[in-house]
């Protein structure tokens, strides 16, 4: 999952392959300016709706963030985040795929940070090989 925040722009992308390593496909978005966590959070929760969608449930999301991976998985404290309902929404997401949050960068995730800087919020969004979908948040 890689995240971009450069001058009022920030922007998500990700990898996703399979358990043999394989490319099954890749997505990149903008979002409004934001903080990293935020968009990591984003990034994953637009990660976990592409499993559900797929059906690609079990799966693992690599994020190499500590903290969302703690966010996500101590629920204690989720109330009293300012970001709760994203929270809220990948943890449902998280359950109803039956999917799981690593803290884990690989060399992959050198590909995601590629992919997270090649968006620019007047783009409209397509993803890769068998994934396609706009994200129309700017417009609302």
């Amino acid at each position: 999952m890689g995240v971009l925040k450069e001058k009022q722009k920030s922007g998500i992308g990700g990898l996703i392959r399979d358990d043999k390593g394989q490319w099954l496909g890749g997505f990149y978005s903008s979002l409004p300016n934001c903080e990293s966590l935020e968009g990591k959070l984003h990034g994953i929760l637009k990660a976990l709706q592409i499993i559900e969608d797929r059906d690609l449930h079990a799966a693992s999301v690599e994020t190499g963030s500590l903290i969302a991976d703690q966010l996500l998985t101590n629920r204690q404290v989720v109330s009293l985040h300012p970001m709760n309902n994203l929270i809220k929404d990948n943890c449902f997401l998280l359950f109803a795929t039956n999917s799981k949050i690593l803290d884990e960068l690989r060399e992959d995730n050198q590909c995601t940070e590629k992919v997270s800087k090649t968006v620019t919020p007047q783009q409209k969004i397509k993803t890769r090989l068998s994934f396609s979908f706009y994200d129309d948040s700017n417009n609302r």
